[in-house]
């Protein structure tokens, strides 16, 4: 069995997965879509962001009237310290809380329901509010009492509820492929270490670093994807036969890669020409890395780029599809494996479908990351026009 202290950790895994795909994860009314989780600073658990900041206590024992009283005086103190964000409060809990005998949760929750309604008079959800208050004898706990959340629900790090509450965050979030039970309890293991090691230190961790976690170990799963289309090949009982069916899938993927190079290539040469002109005249802008002209890959017309150090001032990701149609799914990307991997997870978080726009194709299939593409120019090619801001801390 893990100590209590272990179930806050576990708690915290829940939440931050939780965050990542959906802005305002204890019903608020808020959006946090950029965030920072930090464990054991003002209480066991805060998740902030410019402009809110939600306290969380975790109690995986019983909570006593009395002792949900400190946890109020707790927030209050919290509410009153906190000046330049607007301050929510969460008591997790892994059992109802009673008062004397009273289920308060079941109360509370019910209060909270009438209070979102936004059909009830403001009369009858004051009188609720009131009766709960003298009922449970909460006076001086009014002006918080609106920004708190009970979530009553036994996430106990061992036991396997926890596990599929997880997995099924993780999969809402990361849904765009299979990765499998093995892996997902790897990744729950894993992020569970690092929140007690954040709270062994009162440290803190943000979404881009949650991401880049989950990201390095999700996207293993996606090395080998498509590869019995790339090499064509069916093992039989006495050796390998070539199979006609891939063979031909993987013959339309690069004919459509072939397709979406040359339509975009032509564009941008169009829109470039006459900058490769002026650049033949008087000579190609310099490269701010090293200073010499940019005049690799035709003077710019595959793509600006120096010929001396390498540098490339434009990348763009791209999704394509084998009719010719593609979308943007990253501008300027990082290039490391679990970025990519993110980057194409929320391009598809992002639509409302998975399916080519022009043809109806699915291109969320097996085949996805052998439809993605790196290209050496500004989609749109007017991105162009701002090149000049490549120079700002360079000296030449």
């Amino acid at each position: 069995m893990n100590s209590k202290i272990d179930n806050q950790d576990s708690v915290a895994v829940i939440y931050s997965v939780e965050c990542l795909s959906k802005p305002d994860i204890f019903n608020f009314n808020i959006a946090i879509s950029d965030f920072c989780i930090s464990c054991e600073e003002n209480d066991d658990i805060e998740i902030m962001d410019e402009n809110y900041h939600i306290f969380i206590q975790v109690k995986s024992a019983t909570v006593s009237g009395e002792e949900f009283k400190k946890i109020m005086t707790s927030f209050l103190a919290n509410d009153q310290t906190e000046k330049s964000k607007q301050s929510f409060f969460v008591l997790t809990v892994f059992e109802p809380i009673k008062f004397n005998g009273l289920i308060f949760t079941d109360r509370f929750q019910a209060y909270k329901k009438v209070l979102k309604n936004r059909h009830e008079s403001n009369e009858r959800k004051a009188e609720i509010k009131d009766s709960i208050i003298k009922e449970f004898k909460l006076s001086g706990y009014e002006s918080i009492i609106d920004r708190l959340y009970i979530d009553n629900r036994p996430l106990f790090r061992d036991i396997e509820d926890t596990r599929a509450i997880f997995a099924r965050y993780l999969r809402t979030a990361y849904g765009f492929k299979d990765h499998g039970e093995t892996r997902i309890d790897f990744l729950f293991n894993e992020l569970c270490d690092k929140f007690a090691e954040l709270r062994r230190n009162r440290d803190n961790i943000d979404k881009t670093e949650i991401e880049k976690i989950l990201g390095e170990e999700l996207c293993k799963s996606s090395w080998y994807s498509g590869m019995s289309l790339s090499l064509g090949y069916t093992k039989i009982e006495s050796g390998y036969i070539k199979n006609t069916k891939l063979l031909a899938e993987k013959e339309k993927i690069q004919s459509g890669a072939q397709y979406v190079v040359k339509k975009i290539m032509t564009g941008w040469r169009k829109y470039y020409f006459k900058e490769f002109l002026l650049s033949m005249i008087i000579g190609a802008k310099r490269c701010p890395q090293c200073g010499h002209p940019m005049m690799a890959n035709i003077m710019g017309l595959n793509g600006i780029a120096c010929p001396d150090c390498g540098y490339n001032p434009y990348v763009t990701l791209i999704l394509y599809c084998e009719c010719g149609a593609f979308e943007v799914v990253k501008r300027q990307p990082e290039l490391d494996e679990d970025s990519i991997f993110n980057y194409l997870n929320n391009f598809f978080r992002g639509r409302k479908d998975t399916s080519c726009k022009v043809c109806g194709k699915e291109l969320l299939d097996d085949n996805v990351e052998l439809r993605t593409m790196l290209l050496p120019v500004p989609i749109p090619y007017t991105e162009y026009k701002n090149i000049d801001d490549i120079y700002e801390n360079s000296q030449y």
